[in-house]
C-alpha cells in the first residue's frame, strides 16, 4: 500500500478525542473541532464521534478554488499535461460558471507545477482531492483572508461550503448565537 499523507495520524487523534470525551475525564468535553485544511484525518474522526467539525485554510481562496479543479481535471484526462496544453485556456472548459467568473483568465499553465506534470493516480494529488472533498461535507469553513482582496472568488465559494467568512468578518458575528458551531 503505498504512502498516504497522514494515515497513521486518525487513530491517535480519535484516541485522544475520544479520552477528553470521557465522562470520568476532568476536561470539558470537546464539541468542536477547528483543524487545518490540510488535516482531513480530523474531520474523519469528528464523523466518527459526531463532533462538528470546521476546516481552517491559511492558503488563497484562489489556491482553494484551483485546488477543487483537480478531481475534473483528473476526470477528464487533462493531466498530467501534455504538449502545448499547457499553454491553453483549456481550465474554462473544466469550470463551473461560477469558478469561471472568479477565476475567468486562468490556463492550466497557470496552476501549480506539481499539479501540470503529475500523475492522477499520485498520492499527493490524491490528497489535495481529498482535503477537498472533505471541505464540503464540513459544518463550516473559515478562510484567511480578507473580502477586498478575493471578492469575486469569495462569492463564487459561498454556495459550495456551509459556512466561510474572511477572518476579519468574524467579529461581525456572534458564537453566542449561533446554533450550527
Amino acid at each position: 500500500m503505498p504512502h498516504k499523507p497522514f494515515l497513521h495520524f486518525l487513530a491517535p487523534f480519535s484516541e485522544l478525542l475520544l479520552k477528553l470525551n470521557t465522562p470520568t475525564s476532568d476536561n470539558l468535553p470537546v464539541t468542536c473541532i477547528i483543524s487545518d485544511g490540510i488535516m482531513p484525518f480530523s474531520f474523519t474522526a469528528a464523523q466518527e464521534l459526531r463532533i462538528p467539525a470546521v476546516m481552517l485554510f491559511t492558503i488563497s481562496v484562489c489556491s482553494l478554488m484551483g485546488f477543487m479543479q483537480l478531481a475534473t481535471l483528473r476526470d477528464k484526462g487533462l493531466t498530467p499535461f501534455k504538449g502545448d496544453q499547457e499553454g491553453s485556456t483549456a481550465l474554462k472548459s473544466c469550470s463551473t460558471s461560477s469558478e469561471t467568473t472568479s477565476m475567468r483568465d486562468i490556463r492550466l499553465r497557470d496552476l501549480p507545477a506539481f499539479i501540470r506534470k503529475i500523475d492522477p493516480t499520485d498520492i499527493i494529488f490524491n490528497f489535495a482531492i481529498e482535503m477537498v472533498e472533505k471541505a464540503h461535507k464540513a459544518s463550516g469553513v473559515v478562510i484567511h483572508t480578507f473580502d477586498a482582496l478575493e471578492r469575486e472568488v469569495l462569492e463564487a465559494l459561498s454556495p459550495c461550503f456551509l459556512i466561510y467568512m474572511p477572518l476579519a468578518l468574524s467579529n461581525y458575528y456572534s458564537i453566542n448565537h449561533s446554533t450550527t458551531l
